[in-house]
């Protein structure tokens, strides 16, 4: 479902006000232990979403914590945390401190599940962990939810040093900026975008933030993938080009900062070859911004070298997202409908687990809940491996990194093909049901696998929670085929950190079917 970007955002107008010219004037309170802080949020909120509805993206809502520290961060006197309530007035954190001396409040507000149950006094968290031992000294991404859905891992955060004296304080305040930037790669040729079919973009991103010392860890990265199947593409206008947007991320910035390198890999509809891309390193970063980037990304035939567009704004709320409606690890079931619980039910059973997500918010793939119980000829001591193929003299051309179905086409089309010749791709193509509309499994290519394996955390709770084998298991599956063919007698495998090459016919290795899904 198409939403503004600020759609979710708008409870947060009325969330966040400061306290009133009363409140602010009030005597000290008999309790001289006592602290109040109100929060607000950035200006473009107030002045963008004074007159919209307060609302939070479907299936989510805002949680905010406060941490106080000493000033030189050697102690932490107070840790709270508060969910947002949609149409309240303002949010106010109240505390005892004891301890006259100086301090820093950190504050941090970012999106949960809504319906999340406190745990002592922490609220599960969804997108980004705060409850490691240094709390927000140590704020990290969490990568098995890692998301490209606009607004839902964009995130906020203040510091605001303090005195505590010998009576109440109730006159703090403090206003949230984000400590991110959103980057947004687009396609100037926007002709280009109907002739491509998918898209993978992988890069680097900073995964931990100290937002007691507002830095970026200069150590701790994150290794993005983004792939999608649905190229086709929101408007964008950057300096006055009027472009395709590819994807959109939100990253760690701390003032400014430059974003590495990004690599781009497109394949074509029909028979037209598309060149990688090779996005060099520098895009600028800045704290609190929207930099968006655009170029002719998409090409065939002669590669020329990539020049960027770019422009950056304060204006966050002009774009259109799209929110979600299906997440990775929800339960994907026969009659084309998900869920993020398991349900055992035999007129509609559970035949899958989403593990990506397409810029629509509603397509994307499931993987299996199975594996093969036995090798190709019946040997138990290798269960859920297969041989690749009997065959090892012929090269046929399957060879796509990142599209299963056109390596399976090729697998399918070979003279003699059966489930003893080529016992991984027959094993997924017989899971096929003509009773389950718009499915249809394969093995998938080697980037397929890559991608799976890097969510397989998310995966594998959910396939526990079906009482189903989990993928990468050491003691029993931990590398898997792939339909990716390398030369006549190779073909790609992908295993816990690597993406070996194997001969087909020597080994067995794991098979996992997937499918693509889109919702009826």
């Amino acid at each position: 479902m198409k939403k503004n970007l600020f759609f979710g955002l708008m409870a947060l107008v009325g969330l966040f006000t400061s306290c009133s010219q009363d409140d602010t004037d009030a005597s000290p309170t008999a309790d001289s232990n006592q602290v109040s802080m109100s929060i607000g949020m950035p200006a473009d909120f107030v002045k963008t979403r004074a007159s919209a509805p307060a609302t939070f993206p479907a299936g989510h809502t805002l949680r905010c914590i406060l941490e106080v520290w000493t000033k030189d961060g050697s102690t932490r006197r107070v840790r709270q945390e508060q969910l947002v309530t949609a149409g309240a007035a303002n949010i106010t954190f109240s505390f005892e401190l004891a301890d006259q001396g100086d301090y820093k409040a950190v504050l941090w507000a970012d999106y949960i599940v809504s319906g999340a149950t406190v745990s002592g006094d922490h609220y599960p968290d969804k997108y980004y962990k705060t409850d490691n031992a240094d709390g927000l000294k140590k704020v990290t991404i969490i990568t098995a939810a890692y998301t490209y859905a606009d607004q839902l891992r964009e995130a906020f955060a203040a510091v605001v040093p303090f005195t505590k004296g010998a009576t109440a304080k109730n006159d703090l305040t403090a206003t949230l900026v984000r400590p991110l930037t959103k980057v947004t790669i687009a396609e100037k040729n926007t002709e280009m975008i109907g002739k491509c079919k998918d898209m993978t973009a992988t890069y680097t991103v900073p995964s931990e933030f100290n937002a007691f010392s507002e830095e970026v860890s200069p150590t701790a990265t994150y290794d993005a993938t983004y792939i999608t199947t649905s190229m086709d593409g929101t408007d964008i206008t950057i300096n006055g080009n009027n472009c395709k947007i590819l994807f959109s991320d939100y990253v760690f910035t701390t003032a400014d900062a430059t974003l590495g390198g990004i690599k781009l890999t497109f394949t074509g509809t029909g028979s037209i070859t598309m060149n990688d891309r090779d996005i060099p390193a520098n895009i600028p970063l800045k704290r609190n911004n929207w930099v968006r980037a655009a170029g002719n990304l998409i090409t065939v035939g002669n590669d020329p070298a990539v020049t960027l567009s770019v422009d950056m704004t304060t204006d966050w709320v002009s774009q259109d997202a799209t929110i979600p409606e299906v997440f990775v690890g929800d339960y994907y079931y026969a009659d084309g409908t998900w869920s993020s619980t398991y349900t055992n039910d035999v007129s509609n059973p559970c035949i899958g687990i989403v593990f990506a997500v397409n810029a629509d918010g509603k397509s994307g793939k499931i993987v299996s809940l199975d594996e093969p119980e036995a090798n190709w000829n019946g040997n138990t001591n290798n269960v859920g491996r297969l041989k690749w193929s009997t065959d090892r003299t012929s090269r046929i051309g399957a060879s796509s990194s990142t599209d299963g179905t056109a390596n399976m086409t090729k697998i399918k089309a070979v003279a003699g093909y059966s489930a003893t010749t080529y016992p991984a791709a027959a094993w997924c193509d017989a899971k096929k049901s003509p009773a389950i509309t718009g499915i249809s499994w394969y093995l998938p290519a080697v980037r397929e696998m890559e991608a799976l394996r890097d969510v397989r955390d998310p995966i594998n709770t959910a396939l526990t929670a079906a009482s189903c084998q989990v993928l990468f298991d050491s003691e029993r599956v931990n590398t898997y085929w792939t339909s990716t063919e390398i030369s006549a007698d190779n073909a790609q495998l992908v295993d816990r950190s690597v993406s070996p090459q194997n001969k087909k016919d020597y080994d067995f290795f794991g098979v996992r079917a997937i499918s693509a899904f889109s919702k009826n």
